[in-house]
């Protein structure tokens, strides 16, 4: 898999490094029992901000068939990491010419 992989790259690399984002970008979980949230904002380098807020309970992951804990405070990495998916869906809407860059 690993000399498949090698052999399908290009050849040539570019030397221009990619452009920096000016925007600020934080994300948050937080889990207490069966009832946890997510949330986070974009600030864009216009100044524009879209922000988040989700709260979620252990039934709303039984219903989506995803494994949890019923402690949900034992899926807090999980739950951090999906705030920042989301704010990744964020930016890739906002800034739909972002990701070709």
């Amino acid at each position: 898999m690993y000399t498949n992989w090698l052999e399908s790259l290009p050849p040539v690399v570019s030397m221009w490094p990619k452009p920096l984002w000016n925007g600020v970008c934080i994300a948050d979980a937080f889990a207490s029992g069966m009832s946890c949230g997510i949330g986070g904002f974009v600030q864009f380098s216009s100044s524009d901000t879209k922000w988040f807020s989700l709260r979620l309970h252990a039934a709303d992951f039984a219903a989506l068939q995803i494994p949890m804990h019923e402690d949900l405070q034992k899926d807090i990495s999980s739950l951090e990491t999906l705030a920042q998916i989301a704010l990744v869906y964020i930016v890739v809407k906002h800034l739909p010419d972002f990701v070709s860059l």
